[in-house]
């Protein structure tokens, strides 16, 4: 099979797909306000309910909102402990931001602790099996090993996941993470890109380049944009 362009792969994560009926939880606050973290569907071999809130975490993994998406995963664990997926989410959010890499120790230390258990559970599905064994790939030998060389094997890892399920947009998008989490920022909004859908990680590369370390006062410079990483975190936080 051959290679995608860096192109193709930013393409993917700019310009989603359209958003698929039944993926959204907007309207599951139990406040009635309306949760405003964009529309995910990322299945897990889990069970009915399990699978609900873990689209849930992974939205709020997109918006940047870390702490909730570890509560949401945790939940996922209450519904359905053998959904192994959820300690591999629990894994990533306990690095936080991943423009920000690389995670410090304790962080380290629990994402380890984390991709341990879900391998040890493991997933019912060869997609599952490569998110969970990707990753896994960023925590090995992590305390003698430098950030750099476990961060491109995630990213070779990650290509083979979308690869292998180039119909799946979860697929596409954490693999173009990788490549932004390496260092390639500038990907996040090619030029002549068209507006993309409502997915989540629109505002997750949007809000995050533009108050990246290095950027000056670390305030978002556009007015459109810091209006709608507002937006974002008002209506996200607090969250159940």
């Amino acid at each position: 099979m051959a290679r995608p362009t860096l192109a193709a792969v930013v393409a993917a994560f700019v310009m989603l797909f359209a958003p698929r009926p039944g993926a959204a939880h907007d309207e599951d606050a139990p406040s009635g306000r309306p949760e405003i973290i964009g529309k995910v569907h990322f299945p897990v071999s889990c069970n009915e309910a399990a699978q609900r809130e873990f689209d849930r975490a992974v939205a709020l993994y997109h918006s940047f909102w870390f702490d909730p998406a570890n509560d949401s995963y945790n939940k996922v664990l209450e519904l359905d402990p053998t959904c192994g997926m959820a300690d591999w989410g629990l894994a990533l959010s306990a690095l936080a931001n991943p423009l920000a890499w690389p995670a410090p120790a304790k962080a380290m230390q629990a994402g380890a602790g984390f991709i341990e258990k879900a391998q040890r559970v493991g997933a019912r599905t060869e997609r599952e099996r490569g998110f969970i064994d990707a990753l896994a790939a960023l925590f090995a030998n992590w305390q003698g090993t430098e950030h750099r060389p476990r961060a491109l094997a995630w990213e070779q890892s990650m290509e083979k996941v979308a690869l292998a399920n180039p119909d799946d947009t979860e697929s596409q998008i954490f693999y173009a993470l990788t490549l932004v989490a390496n260092a390639l920022q500038k990907a996040c909004r090619p030029p002549g890109a068209t507006r993309p859908s409502r997915h989540p990680h629109r505002t997750h590369c949007t809000c995050r380049r533009t108050s990246s370390p290095g950027s000056g006062s670390g305030k978002i410079r556009s007015r459109p944009t810091a209006h709608r990483c507002g937006r974002q975190k008002r209506n996200c936080n607090p969250l159940r």
